[in-house]
């Protein structure tokens, strides 16, 4: 035994901190110390029974028997670091270092044996903290680039400059042009904005933090952008400034979008303010209460108030609407409210001047997810139109009694002239008797159309059903015998018709039924047959008696009615046929026009 203790030494055979242990070629322990047994929950001598098999893994096992014969017969080393394991089967991570041995002729090596368990567990313990710090590191750079922070960092007492990559992107810089002083960035400052950062440069400096500051540079690539910059002093133990670090952001995007969006207000407060009108946002809230949310300037034009005063107290505006004028101005904001729907309407509002005006309100409504209902609404000052309506209104009443007045005194004169005309057919003979009732019947013919003018409410169109209907009775008594009778087949399609057009249609059918009565009646059944029909832009109209027809070669087609027919059918620029074999048929049609040829009246007014 004292052998195998000179071998490995009496200090490290005593040692509480080295195990150590001689083993054979095969592995087979022949000494070893309390230590070592300590170490592995083993006694001594229990351990002499052993081999160093008996707490390896079955991986090093092989690999500690190559060492240990490689070291006995090549002098090699054996590896620094082994993983024993206890007898509970726990591991110990093992620093062995090895000197040869020889006692009683046998080569031996004697390991020298210390737990590092605890050393090894803080490697990997820091190991994998600096995986972790790679990791967090490597996601703040990604972070950091992500998010565009330029990182930057000046040293007072060398000057330098320090920039991260994002700063080089900022900036567009080579970095290989990047000199690391701070004329690198003055150098690009826009010229209006240097004094301001070389101020926030020297309040740093002297230790005053500077937060969210805006100035604009010039890159190397001539691109104008506006950086926002932070800048934070880091002090010495001596609580002087030391460096300053500090953070870049490209905001001209950002800058660029409020600019815009300057330009756009700008333009909408240009387009409310100059447009003719005032625009409103409005809310009614479900409570029945009421605000404006935005009111253009030009609500001082119309009700005298700044918009500030109008947006604090809404009721400024209800309190001009006159009074006779709120409760229906009220009822057809809640009629859109509850459906949704387009108002719209006309109302009066006394101004804090005491000028009272028109306006004219229209909006969409849209409902909130809260139930308010919002307007967008625009105003129109209307005064001068309503006056200019009434004004008119007036003067149409004006002329529509003047025009009732001129066809009462045109049916009146018509009128005295077929009396001074029946004075003369009484004194007449039968020839000039009858001549002056056909000139008689188509004057009233056209005393007719101007008394249904004034007596109805329209000038320039009569009723066809009516006119005709009154015109065929007037000529059945002023032209038929007493005890002729004749049945009247009447029917029209057409509402009314263009006094130029009704007059000469009116005469013709005059000088038609005139010569029914001379020449169709000698039957008992007598009957005359007249339809008016309006297809499309066409006025179609059918006339028929109960004669026999006639030879057309023995009438004579120069006398005044003939003329008459053919005169007032090119007037009316008619296509027509006739029919005279064994009857009597006129078929014409002509174009239907909303005014006539002569006519100064507006085409609207015949609609």
């Amino acid at each position: 035994m004292k052998d195998y203790i000179y071998s490995v030494g009496e200090t490290v055979f005593e040692s509480f901190c080295f195990g150590c242990l001689l083993v054979d070629a095969k592995g087979r322990i022949r000494f070893t110390n309390k230590a070592l047994a300590d170490m592995l929950n083993w006694s001594v001598q229990e351990l002499k029974e052993l081999s160093i098999d008996d707490f390896l893994n079955q991986e090093d096992k092989k690999k500690a028997h190559k060492a240990i014969i490689d070291f006995l017969n090549k002098g090699i080393r054996p590896p620094r670091t082994w993983t024993f394991y206890t007898r509970l089967n726990k591991p110990v991570a093992v620093s062995v270092g090895a000197k040869p041995a020889t006692i009683k002729n046998e080569k031996l090596a004697c390991l020298l044996v210390k737990n590092i368990t605890e050393k090894v567990m803080l490697e990997n313990v820091v190991r994998e903290k600096n995986i972790e710090l790679e990791e967090v590191l490597r996601q703040s750079d990604l972070a950091i680039k992500t998010a565009g922070l330029g990182i930057w960092k000046y040293v007072i007492d060398t000057k330098e400059l320090f920039w991260n990559n994002v700063m080089f992107d900022i900036y567009e810089m080579d970095p290989t042009d990047f000199k690391g002083c701070i004329s690198d960035f003055n150098h690009m400052l826009h010229p209006e904005d240097l004094e301001l950062a070389k101020q926030n440069m020297k309040r740093a400096v002297s230790g005053e933090q500077i937060l969210n500051s805006t100035f604009r540079i010039i890159t190397n690539k001539k691109n104008l952008k506006y950086i926002c910059a932070s800048g934070t002093p880091v002090f010495n133990e001596r609580g002087a400034v030391k460096e300053v670090i500090g953070v870049n952001i490209d905001i001209t995007k950002i800058k660029e979008n409020e600019l815009e969006l300057v330009r756009h207000k700008e333009q909408i407060q240009s387009i409310t303010d100059n447009i003719p009108g005032l625009v409103l946002k409005h809310v009614l809230h479900p409570d029945g209460t009421d605000e404006a949310i935005y009111i253009s300037r030009r609500v001082h034009n119309f009700y005298g108030f700044k918009p500030e005063e109008v947006l604090k107290d809404f009721s400024l505006i209800w309190n001009q609407v006159l009074p006779q004028d709120v409760k229906l101005l009220k009822n057809n904001i809640r009629y859109s409210a509850k459906n949704l729907s387009f108002w719209s309407h006309k109302f009066r509002v006394k101004d804090r001047f005491g000028t009272i005006r028109w306006l004219q309100g229209m909006g969409n409504p849209k409902e909130r997810s809260n139930g308010d209902i919002e307007w967008d609404s625009i105003f129109l000052d209307v005064t001068k139109l309503e006056e200019y309506r009434i004004n008119l209104e007036s003067s149409l009443e004006e002329r529509e009694v003047l025009l009732q007045e001129i066809h009462h005194r045109v049916k009146n004169n018509l009128a005295i002239v077929c009396g001074l005309l029946e004075l003369q057919i009484m004194k007449s003979g039968d020839t000039s008797s009858n001549q002056l009732k056909d000139a008689r019947n188509r004057i009233q013919t056209i005393a007719l159309v101007h008394e249904q003018l004034y007596s109805g409410m329209r000038f320039n169109h009569i009723d066809i059903e009516e006119y005709f209907k009154n015109l065929l009775n007037n000529l059945q008594k002023t032209t038929l015998e007493p005890n002729t009778k004749v049945s009247f087949y009447l029917k029209f399609k057409i509402d009314s018709l263009n006094i130029n057009q009704a007059i000469p249609l009116g005469l013709l059918t005059s000088e038609l039924f005139t010569n029914s009565v001379k020449h169709a009646f000698d039957r008992k059944k007598n009957f005359i047959r007249l339809h008016i029909n309006k297809e499309g832009d066409l006025i179609e109209v059918f006339y028929k008696d109960s004669g026999k027809g006639y030879n057309e070669s023995e009438i004579n087609k120069k006398s005044l009615g003939n003329e008459l027919i053919i005169t007032l059918l090119e007037q009316l620029n008619a296509d027509y046929s006739i029919v005279t074999d064994g009857t009597f048929e006129l078929c014409f049609s002509f174009a239907h026009k909303t005014k006539g040829a002569h006519s100064n009246l507006d085409e609207n007014q015949t609609r």
